[in-house]
């Protein structure tokens, strides 16, 4: 089975951000949108797994999150990568408390390197995809759809816990289905 690990969004940033994608989608050419439902904050791609090692994943899973605290952040602006003259995704930024998302996945990384899962070679990057480039783009439009979403803040939320993720591919679209979920640490007052 395919799986991942991800935070999931909350129901309103989903909502702001399926707004935004409504509004992406004319004219930008063949990109495949992520559907609102469907999107989240990937902290690593699993790949093929064995499903009987579900169990082992989870519980690196709920060792790193239960090392660090919980946190907040903001999706705020729209990219792509690699660049907008050859898009392959378009994504929301993300601002807050952005060092403590790249030591959970680090955490992650290095929790499950024990199992296998190799640490991710470059330098994590946390985003919300919204769309892959199916065929060419429209590079004019989506370079002024970036500028135009400068600093637009669409909504943030507070981060309690990852989701290790099974993912099936299917001609409508993937579905997502949690297998285990590891809280992060409360913050005392």
């Amino acid at each position: 089975m395919r799986a991942f690990i991800a935070l999931e969004l909350s129901a309103q940033l989903r909502s702001e951000l399926g707004r935004l994608v409504e509004r992406l989608r004319p004219g930008l050419g063949k990109v495949g949108w992520v559907k609102p439902d469907k999107m989240h904050l990937t902290l690593k791609f699993l790949g093929e797994i064995d499903e009987g090692r579900a169990d082992l994943i989870a519980e690196g899973l709920r060792q790193a999150c239960g090392r660090l605290p919980q946190f907040s952040f903001e999706a705020v602006g729209i990219g792509c990568f690699p660049s907008a003259r050859r898009p392959r995704v378009v994504w929301a930024g993300i601002e807050g408390e952005i060092e403590r998302a790249r030591e959970l996945q680090r955490g992650v990384d290095a929790a499950l390197a024990p199992l296998g899962f190799e640490p991710e070679g470059r330098p994590f990057s946390p985003h919300i995809t919204l769309g892959r480039a199916r065929g060419p783009v429209r590079s004019d439009l989506l370079e002024a759809a970036i500028d135009g979403h400068k600093g637009v803040r669409f909504g943030g939320q507070r981060v309690t816990e990852a989701v290790l993720m099974r993912s099936r591919l299917r001609p409508g679209g993937p579905i997502y289905t949690p297998l285990a979920r590891a809280e992060l640490r409360a913050i005392e007052a």
